[in-house]
């Protein structure tokens, strides 16, 4: 018993050293200089610390460049919503997406590519911070959405081999009949 409590105080002392070493002032509210008043102000005091640290003027510097594009805009707007930039709540991100959709309808009518591109670009940073709101990692939403869909039309394309079909013989109708059809069963 007296091993395991001396091997936790040396645990302790070993990441109190480790956090010191990462952050030369360490962190106030771990090491005891500050005291919490909220988790907001916490995280504000923290995020001034590692500008000032890392020698940073703003609070997007830092963020990885080569991370997928939906991850990306999620972790943009987790660092604006930082300090403060943000929707208060799901709804007002909701009528952002939908603002967006019309943005991008306006694009598309008026068949400007450019435009097109932007807005759908827009609509996809609006619907990441739309899973940040709803806490669901977008880029997890999307693999689960993209595995769904392989597997809905395999089955599509199974269906119609088994009738000796070639799926890219069949109507739009067709295949869409038997997707609603697997759909409902999924």
């Amino acid at each position: 018993m007296r091993t395991n409590l001396r091997a936790g105080r040396e645990f302790a002392r070993l990441v109190a050293i480790i956090g010191r070493l990462r952050s030369p002032g360490g962190c106030p509210y771990v090491f005891g200089r500050a005291k919490a008043q909220n988790e907001r102000r916490i995280v504000d005091e923290w995020q001034k610390t590692k500008l000032r640290e890392k020698g940073r003027t703003s609070v997007l510097d830092g963020l990885p460049v080569n991370v997928p594009a939906l991850l990306g805009a999620f972790q943009l707007g987790q660092r604006a919503a930082s300090v403060g930039f943000d929707w208060p709540g799901a709804a007002g991100v909701l009528e952002k997406v939908r603002e967006e959709v019309g943005e991008f309808e306006a694009a598309a009518a008026a068949a400007s590519r450019p435009e097109m591109t932007e807005e759908i670009g827009d609509l996809f940073f609006a619907l990441a911070s739309l899973a940040r709101h709803l806490r669901i990692n977008p880029e997890l939403a999307l693999r689960r959405a993209n595995r769904k869909f392989a597997a809905r039309f395999r089955k599509v394309e199974a269906k119609f081999r088994r009738k000796s079909k070639d799926p890219r013989w069949a109507s739009l109708d067709d295949m869409e009949a038997v997707w609603n059809k697997l759909k409902k069963r999924i």
